[in-house]
């Protein structure tokens, strides 16, 4: 699958840029090629992973199940089964 690019200026110190194109000399690879994979490292490094949240297991959500399984709307009345299971 081809990668759609799109161009853009960056305006980066002379030293930087120096050190930029000595690298890409080095591994022989384009000076495009080494920023987009820094840039790729650096994003993957820094942004968080994002997971998906399973609400079902928090034990607030069985709240309701529990009142329906113990016959009774009004759970304040049965907080010591639910809590200690006396």
């Amino acid at each position: 699958m081809q990668k759609e690019y799109i161009t853009t200026n960056v305006r980066l110190p002379r030293g930087i840029h120096k050190e930029l194109k000595y690298r890409a000399l080095k591994e022989d690879r384009s000076l495009g090629a080494l920023i987009r994979e820094y840039i790729e490292r650096c994003i993957k490094i820094t942004l968080p992973v994002k997971r998906k949240v399973d609400y079902s297991r928090d034990p607030i959500w069985s709240l309701p199940k529990l009142a329906r399984d113990l016959g009774d709307k009004n759970l304040s009345s049965k907080v010591d089964k639910i809590v200690y299971g006396v």
